[in-house]
């Protein structure tokens, strides 16, 4: 049989309780930590691809729709950004869109099971990149971040026949 001892809120017990004061000023100071670094946002990319149409590759980028309604309903401002695997450096950030719509908008639409999200750069851009890469990161005006994992982006046949790298 387990015996539960209960203490007044002002007590201490083997340094197992606080005071009230204690409390509240480690309850005060955890919602300052949340409220300045702010609750981080990992949406899984559930695929990545860039095709080339003439000079413009078009990168799209699929999450979950349940990921795409929290970025929406959070008013999340966020980029595609593009970058090499192999040298982490030369980052490009890319406007994104969901149906024609831009992001920054927050009326794209979410129905369904997943979001295509769409970001278009020039087509030189992957010439230098040895395998390209892909993630999401930016953040809102109230505390609250967005970053993903890197994937790689998969390469498509464009539309006019052209293959990039």
């Amino acid at each position: 049989m387990v015996e539960v001892q209960y203490c007044k809120p002002d007590t201490v017990r083997e340094g197992r309780s606080m005071s009230t004061p204690s409390r509240r000023a480690i309850s005060l100071l955890g919602i300052a930590v949340l409220a300045f670094t702010g609750c981080t946002l990992r949406p899984k990319l559930t695929a990545a691809t860039v095709e080339r149409s003439g000079d413009t590759e078009i990168v799209d980028v699929t999450l979950r729709a349940a990921d795409a309604r929290s970025i929406k309903r959070r008013e999340l401002y966020f980029s595609i950004v593009v970058f090499d695997c192999n040298k982490h450096d030369n980052r490009l950030p890319i406007q994104p869109y969901v149906s024609g719509q831009p992001v920054s908008r927050f009326s794209f639409p979410v129905e369904g099971e997943f979001v295509t999200v769409r970001g278009s750069m020039p087509a030189d851009v992957l010439r230098d990149f040895q395998i390209p890469c892909v993630f999401l990161r930016g953040g809102g005006y109230s505390p609250g971040k967005i970053q993903t994992e890197t994937v790689p982006l998969k390469r498509r046949t464009g539309g006019d026949g052209s293959q990039g790298k």
